[in-house]
């Protein structure tokens, strides 16, 4: 097993060999190896699968409102070293926080309309807006030039999504909401349910 620091950034690190992955600097990784685990611990974030059919390279994407520009970052990085078109490339993005329950101020939201377009932010009231992680991420890959039908997303959100009428995935924002603000973050991590995405690919 090898972790990874975890900055909520847009940096890629492209792995070759996983035996020498420790403590790297990473929001992403890309890997090109023939039978490879990759493992993401989830949050509220959007965790998000790249895979390259051409070069079989494939990777995770940890992508939180600061990392958010990350699937174009590893788009670049893979069509670089491999020479892929944008027809080889497929994105899945992964449950996450959806609008429903994502609220965000006013200046993060004129930052995310400028960067990411204006259809991933919805006024609520005053100083309050919904953030799509989602719709953020399918205005970047639109501009890149991924065709619709090789991304895939999902509809569940973390915070507020029920099976069987429980909730199915842990929320940090949903399960940290009761407690004290000025509580150490150290502290509010003790009852968030941590959840662990696994991708893996093998000739």
């Amino acid at each position: 097993i090898r972790s990874a620091s975890d900055v909520l950034g847009d940096q890629v690190i492209r792995i070759l060999d996983p035996t020498v992955f420790m403590n790297v600097l990473k929001s992403g990784r890309d890997v090109h190896n023939e039978q490879v685990y990759l493992a993401e611990y989830k949050r509220f974030v959007e965790q998000t699968v790249v895979y390259d059919k051409d070069s079989n390279a494939f990777g995770v994407l940890h992508s939180g409102w600061k990392g958010t520009g990350i699937v174009k970052e590893a788009f670049f990085m893979l069509n670089k070293k491999y020479g892929s078109n944008t027809d080889d490339f497929c994105f899945v993005l992964g449950p996450h926080i959806n609008s429903c329950c994502y609220s965000i101020d006013k200046d993060r939201a004129e930052y995310f309309a400028e960067n990411f377009g204006s259809e991933c932010v919805s006024f609520i009231d005053g100083n309050k807006y919904s953030l799509s992680l989602a719709d953020a991420n399918l205005f970047l890959l639109k501009k890149i030039g991924i065709p619709d039908g090789n991304v895939f997303v999902s509809k569940e959100c973390t915070c507020c999504f029920k099976e069987n009428g429980a909730f199915k995935y842990g929320s940090f924002r949903r399960q940290t909401s009761s407690l004290p603000q000025d509580l150490p973050l150290e502290e509010k991590q003790k009852h968030f349910t941590v959840q662990t995405a696994f991708v893996f690919y093998s000739f």
